[in-house]
């Protein structure tokens, strides 16, 4: 039996192979390392701020999780959307209920909505390509209890901002099909998410203005408790600029 050994020689450059039988035979130039890609090291300020994002975004999530919405992670899959290439930060799927979610930190976060507000107007112009697209993608998370008709699909474009945003009556043209929650909402939804968990769809489905016949394929009343906020209706309503106490964090 011969064995083969390779190893490295006093020369540096070369790379040789050892046969027991016959000794060393050189077998040419060592192949060259590619140089390792060099990081731009981040800022504190710049940690501090994806740090702020990423929690944010997660803050999120747990809300609609919480509440027993299917997660579908898109963030990072950029594709075409009817004329307009992007990507979704998150998408939550209950029944045929499709929230489609963008958030930021942006203290002045117009621009970045407004370019956001074109990407959902592409999507919901191609609704059944989208659709079909999220099926395809992510079947692994749905089950066969997740297919609906593509007409039964009820799709929410919603914008979470860390700040509020300023809008105007003609903004609600400007933006459409886009939703902006504003933080008080967001804060109480999370809030009732933690606390109630899966009772809270009850309120997320109420701040989307769904009736009990527009959820799954049948219809069915929506699940009642007993205790809600009497800020509740305030909170979700355009003219509220504060949060109230019990959902600030």
């Amino acid at each position: 039996m011969v064995i083969i050994w390779r190893g490295y020689d006093e020369i540096p450059q070369h790379h040789v192979e050892f046969d027991f039988s016959s000794g060393y035979r050189n077998r040419g130039p060592v192949p060259t390392k590619t140089a390792a890609k060099t990081r731009k090291r981040l800022s504190d300020a710049e940690k501090k701020q994806r740090a702020e994002q990423r929690a944010f975004t997660a803050r999120i999530r747990t809300t609609f999780t919480n509440a027993g919405f299917t997660f579908l992670p898109t963030g990072g899959i950029e594709r075409q959307f009817g004329k307009k290439v992007g990507e979704l930060d998150q998408v939550f799927l209950f029944e045929n209920i499709v929230l489609i979610c963008e958030d930021t930190i942006l203290l002045k976060p117009r621009d970045h909505l407004k370019n956001k507000a074109m990407l959902f107007s592409e999507i919901d112009s191609n609704r059944d390509e989208f659709l079909t697209w999220l099926r395809d993608t992510f079947k692994e998370r749905l089950s066969d209890a997740d297919t609906f008709d593509p007409a039964r699909y009820e799709i929410f474009y919603l914008y979470f901002s860390k700040t509020d945003v300023v809008l105007t009556e003609d903004d609600a043209d400007l933006f459409a099909p886009t939703r902006v929650v504003r933080p008080a909402t967001l804060a109480y939804l999370h809030k009732m998410a933690q606390n109630i968990k899966r009772s809270a769809r009850t309120d997320i489905f109420r701040f989307l203005g769904l009736s009990s016949s527009r959820i799954g394929a049948r219809t069915r009343g929506l699940p009642t408790r007993r205790f809600r906020p009497r800020s509740f209706t305030q909170m979700t309503t355009p003219d509220c600029a504060t949060e109230c106490a019990s959902c600030r964090s």
